[in-house]
């Protein structure tokens, strides 16, 4: 075989190798259990409902980039998540939905939290859900820092607006909706009195791609 064909051979393999090792730089998406402590009770017109505030944080190797897309009926767009790799290539992938929120007065990625309320089995074993709050949509930003240590955490957020359909959470920082805020609450009229988990699920109908689906649920004890 000559040295030329080797040589050859020798780059073709080296070529595919470092294609190979090529990577997404996925983002990791969590619910920040102490946010939740933010909760209280509210009775108007009759009901009574558990108010919270909820946060939600990127601890993955990548960010999370979402764009609109395609334009729908009904006032709806499609979300687009583009995905960074680690040999500074993007691809795009379809990732649910915006939709106008006249509350706010901008979009929000539909169906991003889920707010439920479930009993205490035993000492600390979680029951069933007995109350649930609407799937709730946020327009997600970079609001507050969460974790500065993480690798690839950029000191000033890159996104900082819900004024565009590009929205998102860099590594490390969190996106905060509180109590008061339409949406955030369960309706627990006609709950008896007593110890109950409160559970905050990110990302419910799993739109994103993310290195970690284990770790978007949150719960913590409320009397």
């Amino acid at each position: 075989m000559s040295k030329q064909l080797n040589w050859g051979i020798a780059a073709l393999t080296a070529l595919c190798g470092l294609s190979s090792a090529q990577t997404d730089l996925l983002p990791d998406i969590i619910v920040d259990p102490n946010r939740l402590y933010d909760n209280r009770i509210q009775v108007t017109g009759g009901r009574t409902y558990l108010r919270m505030s909820n946060a939600t944080a990127n601890i993955g190797v990548g960010k999370l980039h979402l764009y609109g897309g395609q334009v729908l009926s009904g006032g709806r767009q499609e979300v687009i998540q583009r995905v960074y790799r680690s040999n500074n290539t993007t691809w795009d992938r379809v990732a649910g939905q915006f939709v106008y929120h006249p509350g706010h007065g901008h979009i929000h990625v539909d169906a991003w939290c889920e707010y439920n309320l479930r009993e205490v089995i035993g000492t600390d074993g979680v029951g069933p859900i007995i109350a649930q709050g609407k799937k709730t949509s946020f327009c997600i930003l970079d609001l507050s820092i969460y974790d500065s240590s993480l690798p690839g955490f950029p000191p000033g957020g890159e996104f900082r607006s819900c004024g565009s359909t590009t929205q998102g959470l860099s590594v490390g920082w969190q996106d905060i909706y509180s109590s008061g805020l339409e949406g955030q609450a369960i309706d627990i009229t006609g709950i008896p009195d007593g110890t109950y988990w409160l559970e905050s699920n990110v990302d419910p109908n799993n739109n994103m791609l993310e290195s970690d689906e284990t770790n978007n649920i949150a719960r913590i004890l409320v009397v």
